[in-house]
């Protein structure tokens, strides 16, 4: 298995694309990552899921994925330098424009929808059905997950809900902080079913005195406790005299 945050940057990097742009772009594919979430690809803290994976490839002109990420041998284009790779692929274009070695299956999961939707105007078949696309809140102001920001109700934009995004989820919020590592990083889109009541040990956002912040909640004897899975951060006590709500539970 090859090094995946260092192939991601080194053909970043080969495109002079920041951060911050694949991210941007990443978002075309209904994806909501952070310029964090990738500097976390790359230096190898998280790993992109499958869908991700695939959403990179084409931002970035990844063609060989398995001898990109997993390894040379066995890989079609494997031992290829970068013109035979060319050749390869202008090749394999070509049978896929001939009915004797082409499946409709396969063009259909290989090309885009909207080159798909073109594809079929041109053959005056029917147009592409594509399911309604469901949008979701996403609060500009991040939960804490240091010393706590306030959750303006206001202040949000609205994205398009990717593969990754829990059906439950009500809104999203963006993570500022590092108090919630390893689990959840700072930038990081937390997803959150709005409910009035967790139970012990469940992570939700929470705001205690006009702040936001995603902990995990305790419930002891004589009061409660917000916490940090860095062990680097205290608890927070709450005590009878604040004034604490409870937003919802955290999904992802």
């Amino acid at each position: 298995m090859k090094n995946i945050g260092e192939t991601i940057a080194k053909y970043r990097k080969a495109q002079k694309m920041s951060q911050a742009e694949l991210a941007q772009k990443l978002m075309a594919y209904g994806l909501t990552p952070s310029a964090a979430s990738v500097s976390s690809w790359e230096k190898n803290v998280s790993v992109p899921n499958a869908l991700q994976i695939f959403a990179i490839c084409e931002v970035l002109g990844i063609k060989d994925i398995y001898s990109e990420f997993i390894s040379t041998e066995g890989a079609v284009l494997g031992g290829l330098n970068s013109e035979g790779v060319r050749k390869a692929l202008e090749y394999i274009s070509l049978l896929k424009l001939s009915d004797e070695y082409r499946t409709e299956k396969a063009v259909s999961e290989i090309v885009p929808i909207n080159t798909r939707q073109k594809i079929a105007a041109k053959k005056n078949v029917a147009e592409v059905t594509e399911k309604p696309v469901r949008r979701i809140k996403l609060f500009d102001l991040p939960a804490s997950a240091g010393t706590g920001q306030f959750l303006d109700g206001e202040n949000y934009s609205e994205v398009e809900a990717g593969l990754d995004t829990p059906g439950s989820a009500n809104f999203g919020i963006r993570i500022a902080g590092n108090s919630m590592e390893p689990r959840y990083l700072d930038g990081q889109i937390a997803w959150v079913r709005k409910c009035e009541r967790l139970s012990d040990g469940e992570i939700g956002i929470f705001i205690l005195n006009g702040e936001a912040y995603i902990k995990k909640l305790y419930i002891k004897e004589n009061g409660v406790e917000l916490i940090s899975l860095n062990p680097e951060y205290k608890p927070i006590n709450v005590s009878e005299d604040d004034t604490f709500i409870t937003i919802g539970k955290v999904l992802n």
